[in-house]
């Protein structure tokens, strides 16, 4: 059965950067699979991987060189998933990155609710990124941003406050980008505590250019997000009229 990890973040928190990296490392398993919403310019793809019974390309799936996979989620991710399974039983791990306005807590629900899905592949983790010098902006921020391919009605702080409730793992990104470190260490202790306040479970490492281990990416963490969707949906509830 296949392992998913679902990660996620508002648009320049170090998403595809994090993903790229995680291509890229040499000791890296190559039964793995990426889903995105599209392809960055600089994740090497080399040339269709999956062909159609007339022998003709799949459009949306890719091989890297390493032998990795690559493919866009432009419809629902189950039928992606439905179609990169059934082509290639032998992957361990997907990750899907999610657009950035994307909200976690439904995509994640999607493995609760869907029988179908969930005989094949297993949520593993969820992991967030947050860009550290824009966070305690966005933790308040009531404004809606749209995204062409995402039809979106939520303000960025619920969004944001969905990403952290759902996270088992959340990296503070962009450590290394304040230019005093005082100011820096003050920040990040703000950030440290209000992601406790939202989500005490989550495991925390703090990086630069989204740099983190293979192992801290891919191991589940010894104490998993203990939320049902029920609960998820009730304490989402109490933090946004708080």
């Amino acid at each position: 059965m296949a392992k998913v990890v679902v990660v996620c973040g508002f648009l320049g928190s170090g998403k595809t950067t994090l993903v790229e990296s995680i291509l890229k490392a040499p000791s890296l398993n190559k039964q793995i699979a990426v889903i995105q919403n599209e392809f960055s310019a600089n994740m090497g793809i080399e040339s269709n991987l999956m062909k159609d019974a007339d022998g003709n390309d799949i459009t949306d799936f890719y091989e890297m060189p390493n032998g990795c996979i690559c493919c866009a989620a432009k419809e629902d991710l189950i039928n992606t998933l439905d179609a990169l399974l059934e082509k290639r039983n032998d992957i361990k791990y997907i990750i899907v990155e999610t657009n950035g306005l994307a909200d976690a807590s439904q995509l994640v629900q999607t493995f609760w609710l869907d029988e179908g899905v969930g005989s094949k592949v297993q949520l593993h983790q969820t992991i967030a990124l947050i860009d550290s010098l824009n966070f305690l902006k966005n933790i308040d921020s009531l404004e809606i941003q749209k995204d062409e391919d995402l039809s979106n009605d939520k303000p960025l702080n619920e969004l944001l406050l969905r990403q952290l409730l759902h996270a088992d793992k959340i990296l503070i990104n962009k450590v290394d980008m304040f230019p005093d470190p005082s100011v820096r260490d003050k920040q990040i202790s703000e950030i440290k505590a209000c992601i406790a306040h939202v989500n005490k479970h989550a495991l925390l490492q703090e990086t630069s250019y989204a740099k983190a281990s293979l192992d801290f990416l891919f191991e589940k963490a010894e104490t998993q997000n203990p939320l049902s969707k029920v609960e998820s949906s009730h304490k989402l509830s109490h933090l946004i009229i708080d």
